[in-house]
């Protein structure tokens, strides 16, 4: 089973595991759950800049990345008042520091002072890459978001760097669900949706107490999966 993580069946090959992950009613594939991501980052943009977005975003070549941005791209587009005036082409080695990435984008941001939002997928660009630190030396006021809610990212937004981590979601929650998926193939039954999905956090919105912590989950998963397994007592 693959966790964040396509099968080959989904870019056209032959099914590679052997069964699916099933994160929610809406994503019981790893396809739909990054569709899910790019569709809400998409959304918070779109209504953050009250439907007047003029987007610079950041297109991976991996095939998952690829699928999140096909639904952010579609999400915008079906806005008549946005649109994606440049994107920004990167491979997984572009993200280094000071690397090919930061050089075009911020290359990008200066010959379009028109631009109104930027679309971060991962942390990555945002922190350790230095995205949204680019942003500030441009002088731009934009929409910040994106990213999946590690500490650095979260921290960002709690000192005002960037609008809002839009993919948050918890890492915790995702092993504990893949065990019990796990557990039901092994003993011959489906999977079944695990309820793991995305929650925005901005300024006012789901910041952990603390800085340096990234993005926890108000509900109880723990509990609940240890009421439904069997005891060994």
């Amino acid at each position: 089973m693959g966790v964040e993580a396509l099968d080959c069946s989904d870019t056209g090959g032959d099914d590679l595991f052997d069964f699916e992950m099933n994160y929610a009613d809406t994503a019981p594939t790893s396809a739909d759950y990054f569709r899910t991501w790019g569709r809400l980052s998409a959304e918070y943009i779109i209504a953050a800049t009250d439907g007047k977005a003029q987007v610079v975003n950041n297109v991976g070549a991996d095939p998952l990345q690829q699928i999140l941005n096909d639904s952010f791209v579609e999400t915008i587009g079906e806005c008549s008042g946005c649109e994606i005036i440049d994107t920004v082409d990167y491979t997984t080695p572009d993200l280094a520091p000071e690397g090919s990435w930061i050089q075009q984008f911020r290359a990008t941001l200066a010959k379009n002072p028109s631009t109104t939002a930027v679309f971060f997928p991962f942390d990555v660009q945002i922190a350790s890459a230095g995205g949204a630190q680019a942003v500030r030396e441009s002088g731009l006021n934009l929409v910040t978001a994106g990213g999946s809610g590690q500490s650095t990212a979260i921290d960002m937004v709690r000192d005002g760097l960037v609008t809002a981590i839009t993919g948050s979601h918890s890492a915790e929650w995702l092993g504990w669900a893949a065990i019990d998926n796990v557990n039901r193939a092994l003993s011959g039954q489906p999977t079944v949706p695990q309820g793991v999905g995305f929650r925005v956090v901005d300024s006012t919105h789901n910041l952990p107490e603390q800085p340096g912590n990234g993005y926890t989950t108000p509900i109880d998963f723990k509990s609940a999966y240890e009421a439904a397994w069997p005891s060994n007592n």
